[in-house]
C-alpha cells in the first residue's frame, strides 16, 4: 500500500513581482534540504557579516542587501546540490508559480519542509521561504513570504 501524502497549496506574498519576473518556481525541501540551507544561510551571513561589519555600522540600511547575498547564495547552492542528488527526481521536488503566484504540491510525504521561492526580477533574484508540516490528505493552505 501507498505511504499516505497529502498537498500543499501556495501563494507568494507579493505576488505582483512574481507577475514581473522571469520562470519563478518553488521548489520543495525535504528535512535533509531545509537543514542545508538553514546553515547554508548561516555560514553566508557569518562570512559576509564579518567581510562587511565595517560598511554595516557606517551604513545600516545595508545590513538587508548583505544578508540578502547569504540567502540567494544558499537558494543556488542548495538547489544546485539538490539537482545534482535527486537527477530526474529533483522535477517531483519543483513546481512553476503561476502569474497569479500560485503553485502546487501533490503526493507528498507526511512530515516537515520548507518551500523556497526563487524568482529573477529586474536582475536581482528574489527569495521567499515558508515552513509547512503536511499531516494527511486535507491541503496545507500557505502563503510563502518574501525574505529577499
Amino acid at each position: 500500500s501507498e505511504s499516505p501524502s497529502g498537498t500543499i497549496v501556495g501563494q507568494v506574498a507579493a505576488r505582483e513581482t512574481v507577475m514581473g519576473s522571469e520562470s519563478p518556481r518553488a521548489i520543495l525541501m525535504s528535512p535533509i534540504w531545509a537543514e542545508l540551507w538553514n546553515g547554508a544561510v548561516q555560514r553566508g551571513l557569518d562570512v559576509y557579516f564579518n567581510r562587511y561589519r565595517n560598511v554595516i555600522a557606517r551604513n545600516p540600511e545595508a545590513y538587508d542587501e548583505i544578508a540578502g547575498w547569504a540567502y540567494r547564495d544558499a537558494a543556488g547552492s542548495v538547489i544546485s546540490e539538490m539537482q545534482l542528488s535527486l537527477g530526474e527526481a529533483f522535477g517531483d521536488w519543483v513546481s512553476e508559480v503561476t502569474d497569479e503566484g500560485a503553485f502546487e504540491f501533490t503526493g507528498v510525504p507526511l512530515g516537515d519542509y520548507r518551500v523556497v521561492v526563487v524568482a529573477d526580477f529586474e536582475g536581482r533574484t528574489l527569495i521567499w521561504a515558508e515552513a509547512v508540516t503536511v499531516r494527511g490528505s486535507i491541503p496545507q493552505l500557505i502563503e510563502v513570504q518574501n525574505i529577499f
